[in-house]
C-alpha cells in the first residue's frame, strides 16, 4: 500500500506528501479559504487528467509518435443527494496533435486504461479509521 500523508496547515488549508513531493490544497466556499491550492475534488480531477495523459503518452511512445502538444482538458459536475456531495461526471478532452486520425481510436482505448478511470467504473473500498485521542480508535 502506498503511503500518502495529508496534514492540516491552517484555516482550511492542508498539505499532502508522497515520495518527497508536497501538494497544497484548500477548500473553496468556506470562510477560511485562503487560495493555498486547488480543492481536493479539483486535485482528483487533475489526477484523472494526468493519468489519461500518461496513458496517451505511453501509446505515442510505443507507436513512435510525438507527445508534443499533448494536453488533457477536463471539466466535472457535482451532484448532491441529501447532505452528501459527489463527483457525478467528468468530461475529458484530449488534444493530441501527434496522433494521426487513423490511430485515434487506439489512442482513446489507451486513455481509457487509466487506473483512475477504471476506479470510477468500480468504486474502490474506502476504510476510514479515526484516532481521536490517546489510545482511542473509532471506525467511521
Amino acid at each position: 500500500m502506498n503511503l500518502i500523508s495529508v496534514a492540516f496547515e491552517h484555516d482550511m488549508a492542508f498539505s499532502a506528501t508522497v515520495r518527497g513531493h508536497r501538494v497544497s490544497m484548500d477548500f473553496p466556499g468556506h470562510p477560511g479559504f485562503t487560495y493555498a491550492g486547488p480543492s481536493p475534488v479539483e486535485l482528483l480531477v487533475m489526477a484523472i487528467g494526468g493519468c489519461i495523459g500518461v496513458h496517451v503518452a505511453l501509446f505515442c511512445e510505443q507507436a513512435g509518435l510525438s507527445s508534443a502538444g499533448l494536453r488533457v482538458d477536463l471539466s466535472f459536475t457535482l451532484a448532491q443527494q441529501n447532505d452528501r456531495k459527489r463527483v457525478s461526471s467528468v468530461y475529458a478532452e484530449v488534444e493530441a496533435p501527434g496522433i494521426p486520425a487513423e490511430l485515434a481510436a487506439q489512442a482513446e482505448q489507451a486513455a481509457r486504461r487509466c487506473i483512475l478511470s477504471n476506479s470510477f467504473a468500480r468504486a474502490p473500498d474506502l476504510d476510514i479509521v479515526l484516532r481521536s485521542g490517546p489510545g482511542q480508535r473509532e471506525a467511521a
